[in-house]
């Protein structure tokens, strides 16, 4: 199966996904710092200047969303937050990609040193892809204390990212 990303997604692609994660469930896992946000804060948030939303498609058929947000400067280093939830019924082999695909953009296009991203602790299919793609688990987001309570916390650099993608060719 052919993924692509897609950039600037529309608030009516954004606003079916958001349905479809509440259909499926699936919302709370995938926000689970916000989990009762209604549609119109969900947009909201996905619109400010912080936050670039990024479709995942196979084909026409979108299969998730990732996000990158929260880019800041931290001890010398252009840093960020990226994530990405797909739908009930995405193959393994589909997230996968897309998330490679995601972390690409943000080292490669976006020119991030590092990037980090937060799972809920519970949440065994997102550590699992993660660690996929080179991410380790570390104590906090470098801009907080701590990490939220109940969620994970990993990193990962440029450096040891275009490391592991020279093994992988």
């Amino acid at each position: 199966m052919h993924v692509e990303l897609r950039l600037g997604l529309d608030f009516i692609t954004l606003s079916a996904a958001y349905c479809r994660w509440r259909e499926e469930g699936l919302f709370e896992k995938v926000f689970p710092r916000c989990p009762r946000w209604t549609l119109q804060e969900f947009l909201d948030w996905n619109y400010r200047p912080t936050v670039e939303p990024v479709g995942c498609y196979v084909g026409d058929e979108l299969r998730g969303v990732g996000w990158i947000c929260q880019a800041r400067k931290v001890e010398g280093r252009i840093a960020a937050e990226v994530g990405a939830a797909f739908f009930h019924g995405t193959p393994i082999s589909v997230s996968r990609q897309s998330l490679r695909l995601l972390v690409r953009h943000a080292f490669v296009d976006r020119g991030f040193n590092e990037i980090y991203g937060v799972s809920d602790s519970r949440n065994r299919g997102g550590h699992a892809l993660t660690r996929a793609v080179g991410m380790q688990k570390v104590d906090a987001l470098p801009w907080e204390d701590e990490a939220p309570e109940g969620m994970d916390v990993y990193a990962l650099d440029r450096e040891d990212w275009a490391e592991k993608e020279r093994r992988v060719a």
